[in-house]
C-alpha cells in the first residue's frame, strides 16, 4: 500500500511542477470523492455511488475569459504495466465524472469560485515513473472506439501521455534555467501568446497561463520583456529600450524544410517579430541535423500578394533574420 501511494505520489508532483510553470493554479483539496448527478448513466447504480478527483486545476482561458477546472486523473505506472493496462475504462470514468463535475453542486461547492463564469474538462495524466516506454501511447488511445467511451461529446477530455509528460518536463525545466540564467524574467513579465484566430479572437493575447489544448499542440510560444533597468544599454536617440522576445517550442522533429517554413509562415502571419523582438525555435525531440534544415527556408521568401507585396516581404525578411534555433536538453 506504501508502495502505490509513492507511486502515485510521484505523479502529483510531476503534473505540479509542470502546471505550476505554464500558469495553472494546483487547488488545495486532493483526492475528493463527491456524489455522481446520474447514477443510471454512469453505471453508478451498485457499490460506490462517487466519483473521485486526483486533483483539480485552474487556469484562465485565454479565448473565452472564463475559468477552467481541470478535473484531473494522476496516473504512474512502470514500463511493464503500462504496456499492459487498457484505457478503456480509465477514460469512461474520467468522461463520467467531468460530465458530473460540471452538474454537481457537491463538486463546486468544494472547488468552484461560482462568482465567475466557469467551464470543466478533464485529464488524464500519464507518467511513467521508471522510463523507457517506447510504444505510441496516442495510437493505442486512437484504437479505443469512441462509442465505448460512453460520455457526452461536448465534455473535453485531453490525454497527456507518457511522451507527452517528457515533452512538457523538458520545457518547463527550460524556462526554469532561462530564468536562472538571466536569460528570461520572473513570471510577472512574461506571457503566452495567443494570436486572434479566424473564427475566435483572443480576450487575452498575451495570456498568463496555457490552456490544455495549447500544452496538447504541437506550438507554445512564451513571450517576455525585461522591466527597464540602470544597466540595459540605450539605443542612439538616448532612451531606454526594453530586452524582449519569443521562445516558441515546438515539438517536431525537425527533419523536413516545411516544418520550419510553417513556424516563419506563423510568425510573420501574426507579426510576431520586430525590431527589437528576438524569436527563439527551441526543439526538445529534433533530429541529428535539425539546425541546418532551419537555416533553408530562412533563404527564401515566399510569393506574397495583395495591396503591400513589399511591406509585406520586408515584415517576412524580419521574421526570418529575428528567428534563430536551438534545443533543450531532455
Amino acid at each position: 500500500m506504501a508502495e502505490t501511494e509513492s507511486i502515485q505520489k510521484m505523479a502529483e508532483l510531476a503534473s505540479q511542477e509542470i502546471f505550476s510553470v505554464v500558469g495553472w493554479e494546483h487547488l488545495k483539496l486532493m483526492n475528493q470523492n463527491w456524489v455522481c448527478c446520474e447514477p443510471k448513466k454512469h453505471r453508478k447504480q451498485k457499490g460506490v455511488k462517487t466519483h473521485p478527483s486526483d486533483a483539480v486545476f485552474k487556469y484562465l482561458d485565454p479565448y473565452s475569459g472564463e475559468d477552467i477546472y481541470v478535473n484531473a486523473d494522476l496516473k504512474s505506472y512502470a514500463k511493464s504495466t503500462l504496456k499492459s493496462t487498457e484505457f478503456t475504462k480509465t477514460l469512461r470514468d474520467l468522461g463520467h465524472s467531468t460530465e458530473c463535475a460540471g452538474k454537481s453542486s457537491d463538486w463546486k461547492a468544494l472547488f468552484v469560485d461560482q462568482t465567475r463564469n466557469h467551464a470543466v474538462i478533464g485529464m488524464l495524466f500519464v507518467y511513467n515513473h521508471d522510463g523507457g516506454y517506447d510504444k505510441d501511447f496516442g495510437g493505442e488511445l486512437g484504437s479505443i472506439s469512441p462509442s465505448k467511451l460512453e460520455f457526452d461529446p461536448a465534455t473535453f477530455v485531453g490525454v497527456v501521455g507518457p511522451q507527452r509528460v517528457i515533452y512538457l518536463n523538458s520545457l518547463t525545466k527550460d524556462l526554469k534555467g532561462l530564468q536562472a540564467d538571466g536569460l528570461l524574467p520572473e513570471k510577472k513579465h512574461r506571457w503566452f501568446v495567443f494570436p486572434h484566430l479566424s473564427r475566435s479572437g483572443a480576450i487575452h493575447k498575451l495570456s498568463p497561463s496555457v490552456s490544455l489544448g495549447t500544452l496538447l499542440s504541437p506550438l507554445l510560444i512564451v513571450g517576455y520583456e525585461f522591466p527597464v533597468t540602470t544597466n540595459e544599454p540605450s539605443d542612439h536617440s538616448g532612451k531606454w529600450h526594453r530586452f524582449r522576445g519569443l521562445y516558441a517550442y515546438y515539438d517536431g522533429t525537425g527533419s523536413s524544410i516545411q516544418e520550419f517554413k510553417y513556424l516563419l509562415d506563423y510568425f510573420f502571419k501574426y507579426q510576431l517579430a520586430d525590431e527589437r523582438t528576438q524569436i527563439v525555435v527551441n526543439m526538445i525531440f529534433p533530429q541529428e541535423h535539425a539546425a541546418a534544415v532551419f537555416s533553408w527556408p530562412k533563404r527564401s521568401m515566399p510569393k506574397i500578394t495583395g495591396p503591400a507585396p513589399k511591406t509585406a516581404k520586408k515584415s517576412f525578411k524580419l521574421c526570418s533574420e529575428k528567428s534563430s534555433f536551438d534545443t533543450c536538453s531532455q
